[in-house]
């Protein structure tokens, strides 16, 4: 089957596998993701509920390609369902008040080019190639987390000016997602319990955030990333790993801009999903002039 055939044969059959739940209707929808990345989400809707999970199918399009048979695509997707459901019920999401939107609106750094469609509906700031965006957070529990993007209509009922909110997001970031530093090879070594050494002989770290989640946000963090200067006293770069990392590299003389690029872009190609994308760039941190150039 094609992907659209596919599509339509998981919409008509999957209610079959459901028949504990009173299902009204199941609905396709495409939704635009980050990087402008389209995917196909099912929506399966019970009666008498106001939340209804969106099950993303391009994942279970390429098990099916890859030889799963439909029957176990919908046996898996009727267990997604059930888990979805179980992890609603279990939560506490409250209705978005606007009152209670502001003080939980943070920071999401994006690559501007690829992102550029969605911002014209959304509040953001250009930063070199990239574009610092606003969610604001509905829930965050064991389950997971669960945000939103701040679109104008809802910047206009702040009745505030995306300068006057920038510095209560950043405030509300470090907060809700507070900032984790560490040495990449002992990341490494505490998630796989094996000495693996500095890799290549570099003092590369890793800035992120507790939740590993959108941590390259804290890219603009001057106070962040100017501390690393002064910690380690040398100039550094910065490589957009995605966007829930970077990393950071103090300069050493033998180090290639070029070759880093080429490094970075390699990485993007071969490692980094479309979804998670940031950018082919790496920065330079010029702590005489305390600013992040290219």
């Amino acid at each position: 089957m094609e992907f659209n055939e596919f599509v339509e044969t998981v919409r008509d059959l999957v209610v079959e596998y459901l028949l504990q739940y009173d299902i009204d209707k199941v609905c396709v929808e495409e939704v635009t993701k980050n990087n402008g990345i389209s995917l196909t989400g099912l929506i399966i809707v019970e009666k008498g509920k106001n939340v209804h999970p969106n099950i993303y199918l391009n994942n279970y399009y390429s098990m099916y390609t890859n030889g799963t048979p439909v029957e176990e695509i919908l046996r898996m997707i009727a267990d997604d369902y059930k888990k979805s459901i179980n992890n609603i019920s279990n939560s506490k999401i409250d209705e978005i008040k606007e009152e209670n939107i502001l003080g939980n609106i943070f920071i999401k750094v994006v690559n501007y080019k690829k992102n550029k469609d969605i911002l014209k509906n959304c509040p953001h700031i250009v930063f070199h190639d990239l574009a610092i965006s606003f969610r604001y957070l509905v829930k965050m529990d064991k389950a997971g987390i669960a945000s939103a993007q701040l679109r104008n209509e809802e910047m206009s009922r702040l009745n505030m000016t995306v300068e006057e909110l920038y510095p209560i997001a950043k405030e509300n970031t470090k907060r809700l997602f507070p900032p984790v530093l560490t040495r990449l090879d002992e990341l490494l070594e505490e998630k796989y319990d094996e000495n693996i050494g500095c890799l290549g002989d570099n003092n590369l770290y890793i800035l992120t955030n507790n939740q590993g989640i959108n941590g390259a946000s804290y890219i603009i963090y001057e106070d962040i990333i100017n501390n690393f200067a002064i910690e380690h006293d040398t100039d550094f770069f910065i490589l957009p790993s995605s966007i829930h990392e970077i990393l950071l590299l103090p300069v050493e003389d033998s180090m290639d801009k070029e070759e880093l690029v080429e490094m970075v872009k390699e990485v993007n190609n071969y490692v980094v999903s479309e979804l998670d994308y940031l950018s082919d760039n790496v920065y330079f941190y010029d702590r005489k002039i305390g600013k992040i150039i290219e």
